[in-house]
């Protein structure tokens, strides 16, 4: 994964990921998803899914392994990748403003001044 320049037929690459979470560890996990593909994660609760997830969105981070996502770095690609959970993931307190605040940082093309302007 590390060093290639080539566009990636993969949107998701994790291999050999471990993440230890209090009593929960996920992996070693080695997963692919296809570009331009619908990946849906189904399991029992407890499985590693949002965990999973949170991985590929840099939200967390991993004891070992790699993890790939659009050919890049978990976190660098926000802005071409599409993510819905089962549940609203914001503060129900939260304005617009608050939640433009804490999730700017996830997307580098952020437009504060579009933002506004809406």
């Amino acid at each position: 994964m590390e060093g290639s320049t080539a566009v990636s037929p993969l949107a998701i690459h994790l291999e050999a990921v471990v993440r230890h979470q209090g009593s929960f560890t996920l992996g070693p996990l080695d997963m692919q998803a296809p570009t331009g593909m619908v990946t849906g994660f189904v399991g029992p609760n407890g499985a590693g899914k949002t965990t999973t997830i949170k991985t590929t969105l840099d939200m967390v981070g991993i004891d070992s392994g790699q993890v790939c996502v659009l050919g890049g770095a978990p976190g660098t690609q926000h802005g071409r990748l599409g993510t819905t959970l089962d549940a609203v993931a914001l503060a129900q307190d939260w304005s617009a403003l608050t939640a433009a605040r804490n999730l700017c940082a996830f997307y580098p093309a952020w437009d504060q001044s579009l933002f506004r302007a809406c």
